[in-house]
C-alpha cells in the first residue's frame, strides 16, 4: 500500500478586471505546477480564497469597486492566513513616489505591463520555490511532533502493561530497548547499547536457549512474525516468563 502523501499544488491568486490581460496571465502561469484562482474584481477574489491559503497573489492596481492596493492591505492583515507574496501587475506607475506607495502596501514586487513571459515566470517561481520550502518545514514539524506524541504514548502503554520492546538494526547490528525493557530483565540503563544483544541472550534461562534460537533463526530466515513463551533469569537471580512476538528485526515483549 502506498503511503506517500500526494503534493498539493499551490494556490496562485491573479486579480486583473481587464479579460485580456487575466487571460495572458493564465495562459503564462498555467505551465508551472500550480492551482490558478482567476478574479476580476478584489471583492470576487476574497469570496474565492475564503478558507483557502495562498502561495502568492498577482493583482493589477487599477481595478473598479477595490484597488489593487487596498486589496494587498486586507490579505497582508488577514490573521486567519500568513503573510501572502504580492506582485503588483500594472502599467501606471509614474514615478518614484507612486512606486514608493505600492511597495508601502506590502507588496514584494511590481511588474510593468507589457511583461516579458520569462521575467514574469522567473519571479513567481522564486516565491513558489520559497513557500514550498515553508510547507516542507512545517510538514518536518508536524512529524517531528507526531513522532514524539507517538513514542509517549507508546512509552505510556508499556510501562502500563509491562511491555517492552527492542529493535536491531540491521546494517549496524546495533540493538535498541524501551525503558521497560530494562524494567522486565531488572537492570538500569547504564547499560551500553552495544552489549544490549549480549544481555538479551545470557538471560535466556538455560533450558530455553536452544529453543528461542531456533525461533530467532527461523524469524531471520523467513522473515515471518513469530510468537513464543520462554524464561528469563534477572539480574537479581529471579526467573520470569515473558511472551514475545516481533518480526525480523523488531520484538515485542511482555512480561
Amino acid at each position: 500500500m502506498n503511503n506517500i502523501k500526494p503534493r498539493v499544488k499551490p494556490n496562485v491568486l491573479i486579480v486583473d478586471d481587464d479579460d485580456a490581460s487575466l487571460y495572458l496571465l493564465e495562459t503564462v502561469l498555467e505551465e508551472l505546477d500550480v492551482n490558478l484562482i482567476l478574479a476580476q474584481t478584489g471583492l470576487e477574489a476574497l469570496s474565492k480564497i475564503e478558507d483557502r491559503e495562498i502561495a502568492i497573489a498577482l493583482l493589477d492596481i487599477n481595478m473598479p469597486e477595490m484597488e489593487g492596493t487596498e486589496l494587498a492591505e486586507i490579505l497582508q492583515n488577514d490573521k486567519s492566513r500568513g503573510k501572502v507574496p504580492i506582485i503588483f501587475i500594472t502599467a501606471s506607475a509614474k514615478d518614484e513616489f507612486e512606486l514608493e506607495k505600492f511597495y508601502k502596501s506590502g507588496v514584494v514586487d511590481i511588474i510593468l505591463k507589457p511583461f516579458r513571459k520569462n521575467i514574469l515566470l522567473g519571479k513567481v517561481n522564486v516565491f513558489l520555490e520559497l513557500y514550498r520550502q515553508k510547507q516542507q518545514i512545517i510538514d518536518d514539524h508536524l512529524k517531528l511532533e507526531k513522532l514524539r506524541h507517538d513514542k509517549a504514548l507508546l512509552s505510556e502503554v508499556e510501562n502500563i502493561s509491562h511491555i517492552g520492546s527492542w529493535q536491531q538494526i540491521p546494517k549496524t547490528n546495533k540493538v535498541y530497548w524501551s525503558d521497560e525493557m530494562y524494567k522486565i530483565y531488572g537492570m538500569d540503563k547504564t547499560v551500553p547499547e552495544k552489549n544490549l544483544w549480549d544481555v538479551f541472550v545470557q538471560a535466556i534461562h538455560p533450558d530455553d536457549k536452544e529453543k528461542v534460537g531456533n525461533v530467532l533463526s527461523r524469524t531471520i530466515r523467513d522473515n515471518l512474525f513469530r510468537v513464543m513463551d520462554y524464561r528469563i533469569v534477572r539480574t537479581d537471580g529471579s526467573v520470569r516468563w515473558v511472551h514475545a512476538h516481533g518480526g525480523q528485526n523488531m520484538m515485542t515483549q511482555v512480561g
